[in-house]
Formats: structure tokens, C-alpha cells, sequence
């Protein structure tokens, strides 16, 4: 048997470069402080404290703060056995967006003789700055509702298109033009300096007049606009760069029963937290 850290498995379990070394560093070092951890693993003592925290969440450390702060390798069956269990729950709710999907799709197979040919309602598009621009042009023609499962990409995309200050500035102009915008957002981790922005620019949003919810994942990116065109934007199953594309369709049966399929994520989820705002305190002598 060879001595080497099983890096590759634990990265075939979902565990970044550090995560894994790190975990294997753990079971060789049981309760170890962080600073030997970051030693042993070999990655940079400013990242060690993150990488552990992200090792807890997942389940493969525990954390110790009696006397000083440690933390110990969760045994392996248990750790592997919860990444186990929150994969069949991913597969459970892919297997149900699956049959939603289906069933929508037969639909338009039905009625295709009596629609217009593929080319006059469907788009594909594969190039990231065309594709943010056709979606800010979709924004800016609705007039009556936009849902959105508004699930982000999970890589860097074009820093001029996409962004924030974009999106925020498309969503007023829709929002004063009397849009109704309903959006589903992943849970943002608030612990993060990431999420904390994250749950700053969703409130902006929110105050704005765009109604939000929150869940803890969403199966793609996807937008309905005004009942008649769907978008939806899905990550390529690529080995080397990641791409990704977005398939516009113009058809009043898929909006309709995509529209079907947000509702029932939308009546599942969290509503926004609103932040809560600062009292004021009393001066002295004040009536």
C-alpha cells in the first residue's frame, strides 16, 4: 500500500485541494492546533482557520475549544456517510425536477404541429457576454412578471456583464415600470465576508420592491418573462474551461409550466430576513 494522502479520492468527494489535505493532515495529527495543521497540510496559515471551519461544515472535523483551540478528524464512515445522504437528497430533488420537466416537455411535443418551426422560438446562445446582454434586454422589454430562480454560476464570468450594479440597476427601471419580480436565491453563507455582501445586495433588492426568498439550492439558472419566454442558463459539463449556455425558448406551455414549477419552490422557501434597523436611544431630560 502506498503512503500518500488519498488527495484524489477525498477531491472526488467534493473537498477543494486544501480541504483535503487538510483532512488528511487531521487524521494524521488528531487534535492538533491550527497552526500545526496548516504545517502538515502545506497550504498558508491564513487560509488554515477557513479551510477547518469549511471541514466542520461538511462534517469531516470537529472543533475543540477546551483549553485551546483544536480540532480532530471525523471518522471517516461517519463523514463519508453524511456526504452520502446529502447526495441522494440532491439526486431526490434533481429525480423531481426531472418529472416536472417531462411532463412539460411532452406537452410541447404534443402541440408540436401546431407551433411554428424550432428555429422561430428557440435560441441557444454559448457566448457569456452575448448571453448577459440578451438577458438585460429581456428585463428591459418585461412588462407585466419576471420569476427567476437566480442560481449563480460557478465560475467567473465577464466582469462587465452579470454584475451586481448591473442587475440593480435593470431591476429599478422593471420594478418603477410596475414588474412584478420574483426571485429564489440560495441561502447565502452569512459567516463569510462573501454571503455577508451577498445578503447586503439582496436586501438593496428587496427594499426596491423585489420579492425574495431563499433556499438552500436551486436546480438551475432560469428566468419567465411575462409568461411567454423562458430562459434558462446551465453550466457545461465540461472537463477543461467552463462554459456555459443559455436556451431561450418563446412558448406560452413551457412559461406556463415552468411558472407551475417556480410557484412550488417559491411556497417551500424562506422569505429575506430583513436587517434590523438601530434603535434610538433616549437623551436625557427627552419627553
Amino acid at each position: 500500500m502506498t503512503d500518500e494522502p488519498p488527495h484524489d479520492f477525498l477531491l472526488t468527494l467534493g473537498l477543494t485541494a486544501y480541504e483535503a489535505r487538510t483532512y488528511a493532515a487531521l487524521l494524521k495529527h488528531p487534535a492538533a492546533a491550527p497552526a500545526v495543521v496548516a504545517r502538515e497540510a502545506g497550504i498558508p496559515a491564513p487560509h488554515v482557520y477557513r479551510v477547518l471551519r469549511r471541514l466542520v461544515e461538511s462534517g469531516f472535523a470537529a472543533r475543540s475549544s477546551a483549553g485551546r483551540i483544536t480540532y480532530r478528524p471525523v471518522d471517516p464512515d461517519q463523514a463519508i456517510a453524511r456526504l452520502e445522504a446529502q447526495e441522494r437528497e440532491r439526486r431526490d430533488r434533481t429525480d423531481r425536477a426531472v418529472a416536472v420537466g417531462k411532463e412539460v416537455l411532452k406537452k410541447i411535443f404534443a402541440e408540436a404541429a401546431r407551433e411554428p418551426a424550432l428555429e422561430e422560438y428557440i435560441e441557444i446562445n454559448k457566448n457569456q457576454a452575448r448571453i448577459f446582454a440578451r438577458m438585460a434586454d429581456r428585463l428591459e422589454a418585461a412588462r407585466r412578471q419576471v420569476l427567476a430562480f437566480a442560481k449563480p454560476l460557478g465560475f467567473a464570468t465577464t466582469p462587465a456583464r452579470g454584475s451586481f450594479a448591473e442587475r440593480y440597476a435593470l431591476t429599478l427601471r422593471a420594478l418603477k415600470r410596475g414588474v412584478e419580480i420574483k426571485a429564489l436565491y440560495e441561502s447565502p453563507e452569512s459567516a463569510s465576508p462573501a454571503g455577508e455582501q451577498r445578503l447586503k445586495d439582496l436586501n438593496r433588492l428587496a427594499a426596491r420592491g423585489e420579492q425574495i426568498r431563499l433556499v438552500k439550492e436551486l436546480p438551475m439558472r432560469m428566468y419567465v418573462f411575462d409568461g411567454r419566454e423562458v430562459a434558462i442558463t446551465l453550466e457545461d459539463p465540461a472537463t477543461t474551461k467552463p462554459t456555459i449556455t443559455c436556451l431561450a425558448v418563446t412558448h406560452r406551455a413551457l412559461a406556463t409550466g415552468l411558472t407551475v414549477f417556480f410557484e412550488k419552490y417559491w411556497a417551500e422557501a424562506k422569505p429575506l430576513a430583513r436587517p434590523r434597523g438601530k434603535r434610538k436611544r433616549k437623551t436625557a431630560g427627552a419627553g
